[in-house]
């Protein structure tokens, strides 16, 4: 499993608040070219079911909660029983490495739309 972080900041609070946001991807062995990725949206009953453990009641938490509740056990825990896979291995890297390696190996990467388009960033207020 690769293990992607970063943070993000909500630009709508005057304090520019941030948040750890997580990218969960499995890649087979078997099957190198097969990747499943995960939406950090997706609910996870077995950190809710780790925090009841703990004596706290949670509400309903989504799958990028794993690793700051319970690290690479819990987080295994629940992407194994997302996939019914074997997960062997895990690997974590902050996503400021990977713009690191693309500007020092590659000195960048030029991306050129075919049109213009205006963004509208959608931000969760859960």
């Amino acid at each position: 499993m690769l293990f992607g972080y970063g943070e993000t900041h909500d630009r709508r609070s005057p304090k520019s608040d941030h948040r750890l946001v997580h990218d969960h991807l499995v890649r087979s062995a078997d099957a190198p070219s097969d990747i499943i990725s995960f939406t950090h949206d997706i609910r996870a009953p077995e950190i809710e079911r780790e925090l009841s453990k703990r004596g706290v009641k949670p509400t309903a938490l989504r799958i990028d909660s794993a690793y700051n509740m319970g690290g690479f056990k819990l987080m295994r825990k629940v992407i194994e029983d997302a996939t019914g896979l074997s997960i062997d291995f895990q690997v974590t890297f902050r996503d400021a490495a990977i713009q690191r390696l693309v500007d020092n190996v590659f000195d960048g990467i030029q991306v050129t739309a075919p049109m213009a388009f205006d963004v509208h960033p959608f931000i969760s207020t859960t």
